[in-house]
C-alpha cells in the first residue's frame, strides 16, 4: 500500500499524508518562485547597478518588505488566510509578467531592476510566513515536528528544477526569460493553497491549547489582537523567536553580500552571473532535500529542537575559520560560496526548528507573532544591517567581516542553549 510505504521510507503518518503533501505543494511552487527571482534579479541588479549600490538597495528593500508585511498582516486579521495566499500570488504574478516586457523595452533604467530586486524580497518574506502559518495552521492538533522536514522538501525540490532551469535558461536564452517561469510557479503556488484546509479531520483532535503559555491570565487562544510590543512584552517565547531572527538575519545577510561581492568580481556578465547562481541554488537545494527527506525528523525528534537551531551558525564558524588560511581572491571566493552553502543546515535543520517553535502558541497569537517575526523584526534588522554594510565593507577586509560573522554565530550559539523557553511537544 502506497501510504504505508511513504509511512516507512518518510516517517509521515497516513493520516497526516494528505495535508503534508498539499504543504509539498505549496513550498514547490512559493519557493520555485522566489529562487527564479532571487538568481534574476541578482543577476541583473549586480550587472546594470552594481555592487556599490547593494547595501542602499538592502535598506529600501527591507523598508518595503515592513510596508507590505505589515499591510499582510492587518489583512491577514480579517480576511481567509488561502484566499489571501492566493491574491498576494496573483499579484505577484501580474507584477513580474509587467517588468519582464518593460526590460526588454528599456535596458538603461535602474529602476526595473531595482522593482525586480524587491520584488525577490518580498517572495522570500512573504513565502516563510506564509509557509510557517499553513504549518502550523494544517498539523494544529501535534506539534509537526515528524512532517515538517518533508513539506518543506517541497522548496528544496523547487530550488534544483528552477536552479538548474534558470541556469540552462539564462545561459540560452538570457537572464529576462527566466521571468516567464516565475509566474508558472506563483499560479501554482496560489491554486495550492486555496485546497488547504485548517481542521485536523483525520485526527479527530480538537486544536491543542498549550496552558503554559499566558498573557493577563489568557490562554494565547483568545482572539485579541495586540500591537507588536505588546507582544513582545507580554509573551516570552516571542522575544526568544525574535532575537533568534534578529541573529539568523545579521548572519546571512553579511554571508550574502560578502559572497556576491565576490561573485561580481568573479562573473562579469549578466548571464554567466544568472547562470551562476542558478546552478548554485540547485546544488545546494539538491543536498538540502536529502537532510528533510531522511534526516530532518531524526534530528529534532532525537537531538531536539536545540539541536537544529545550532546547526546552521556552528556549521558557519567552523567553515569561516578556513578563510584567515586562503591569501588567493580566487580561493576566497570559493570559500565564501562553501559558507553560503551552509545553507543546506539552515534550511534543512534551523528554518524548520524555528518554524516549530511557533506551534506551542495558540492560532490567533501564531499568525501574530509570525507576521511580527517576517513582517517587522526580519525586514528591519536587514535595514539596520544594510546601514552598518557601508562602513564595514569600507573598513574591514574579507577577514575582518569573517571574524565578525564568526563572533555573532558564537553569541547566536550561547543565546540558543540558554534559551529558557518552553516549546511544546516534540512530537514523538
Amino acid at each position: 500500500m502506497l501510504s504505508h510505504r511513504i509511512k516507512k521510507l518518510l516517517r509521515v503518518p497516513p493520516d497526516r499524508q494528505v495535508r503534508t503533501g498539499l504543504l509539498f505543494l505549496f513550498s514547490f511552487g512559493m519557493t520555485g518562485a522566489y529562487v527564479g527571482a532571487r538568481s534574476d534579479a541578482d543577476a541583473v541588479f549586480l550587472s546594470r547597478i552594481g555592487i556599490e549600490r547593494l547595501p542602499a538597495m538592502i535598506l529600501v528593500s527591507a523598508s518595503g518588505v515592513a510596508i507590505v508585511t505589515a499591510l499582510y498582516a492587518r489583512i491577514l486579521a480579517r480576511l481567509s488566510l488561502r484566499r489571501v495566499i492566493f491574491t498576494t500570488h496573483l499579484l505577484l504574478a501580474m507584477v513580474t509578467l509587467a517588468l519582464a516586457f518593460m526590460l526588454k523595452t528599456d535596458d538603461r533604467t535602474i529602476g526595473i531592476p531595482a522593482a525586480l530586486y524587491l520584488l525577490a524580497e518580498l517572495r522570500g518574506a512573504l513565502g516563510s510566513i506564509q509557509f510557517a502559518t499553513l504549518l502550523n495552521e494544517l498539523f494544529r492538533s501535534e506539534a509537526p515536528a515528524r512532517v515538517s522536514g518533508v513539506a518543506s522538501s517541497g522548496s528544496t525540490l523547487a530550488g534544483v528544477v528552477l536552479g538548474a532551469a534558470t541556469g540552462w535558461v539564462a545561459s540560452r536564452f538570457g537572464a529576462i526569460s527566466v521571468l516567464y517561469m516565475i509566474v508558472v510557479m506563483d499560479a501554482l503556488a496560489g491554486f495550492v493553497a486555496l485546497r488547504c484546509r485548517y481542521r485536523d479531520l483525520a485526527s479527530g483532535k480538537p486544536p491543542a491549547t498549550p496552558s503554559e503559555h499566558t498573557i493577563s491570565g489568557k490562554t494565547l487562544d483568545d482572539d485579541e489582537i495586540l500591537t507588536p510590543a505588546q507582544i513582545l512584552k507580554q509573551v516570552p517565547l516571542a522575544r526568544y523567536l525574535a532575537v533568534l531572527v534578529i541573529l539568523k538575519t545579521i548572519v546571512v545577510l553579511l554571508i550574502e553580500f560578502e559572497w556576491k561581492s565576490k561573485a561580481s568580481a568573479y562573473y562579469s556578465s549578466e548571464d554567466d552571473l544568472a547562470s551562476f547562481f542558478g546552478v548554485f541554488y540547485a546544488s545546494t537545494a539538491m543536498l538540502t532535500g536529502c537532510l528533510q527527506l531522511f534526516g530532518t525528523s531524526r534530528v529534532l525528534t532525537r537531538l531536539g529542537i536545540q539541536a537544529g537551531l545550532a546547526a546552521f551558525p556552528g556549521s558557519l564558524t567552523v567553515v569561516l575559520s578556513a578563510v584567515f588560511l586562503v591569501v588567493k581572491p580566487t580561493a576566497m571566493f570559493w570559500c565564501l560560496t562553501v559558507a553560503r552553502g551552509c545553507d543546506v543546515l539552515r534550511r534543512g535543520l534551523t528554518d524548520t526548528a524555528l518554524n516549530i517553535l511557533y506551534w506551542p502558541l495558540g492560532p490567533t497569537m501564531r499568525r501574530q507573532v509570525i507576521a511580527l517575526n517576517g513582517g517587522w523584526v526580519k525586514p528591519l534588522t536587514e535595514a539596520l544591517s544594510a546601514i552598518l554594510l557601508i562602513p564595514l565593507t569600507a573598513t574591514l577586509s574579507g577577514r575582518g567581516l569573517a571574524f565578525t560573522i564568526s563572533g555573532i554565530c558564537i553569541v547566536w550559539l550561547i543565546f540558543i542553549y540558554r534559551g529558557r523557553v518552553t516549546t511544546g511537544s516534540s512530537d514523538e
